[in-house]
């Protein structure tokens, strides 16, 4: 599936772009991805804020060079607890969500 029919299908009111970029404290978001889908998943849940208020999120991975960014799927958010956005893993095929 290409990447716009996926976006076509997802309603801009119920999802959050993601854009993950290195920490503060020099995690970078890129080796979690490459540690697998739930690895990132639960390093882009913890939160200081309420990031994550909509129904999905779409991430995307800024690369090294910064000029670049990686799609890292679309998470479908399952709640909140404190600092934690609990996700489910939508899309690590690429497949429709809807």
């Amino acid at each position: 599936m290409k990447i716009f029919d996926l976006l076509y299908q997802l309603n801009p009111t119920e999802t959050k772009v993601h854009l993950a970029v290195t920490n503060p404290g020099g995690e970078s978001p890129l080796d979690f991805f490459k540690k697998g889908n739930e690895e990132f998943a639960k390093y882009q849940s913890v939160q200081t804020r309420m990031n994550f208020s909509r129904g999905f999120i779409l991430s995307l991975i800024q690369l090294d060079n910064k000029k670049e960014w990686l799609f890292a799927g679309i998470y479908k958010v399952n709640g909140h607890e404190k600092r934690w956005t609990t996700f489910s893993i939508q899309d690590s095929t690429h497949r429709p969500l809807l």
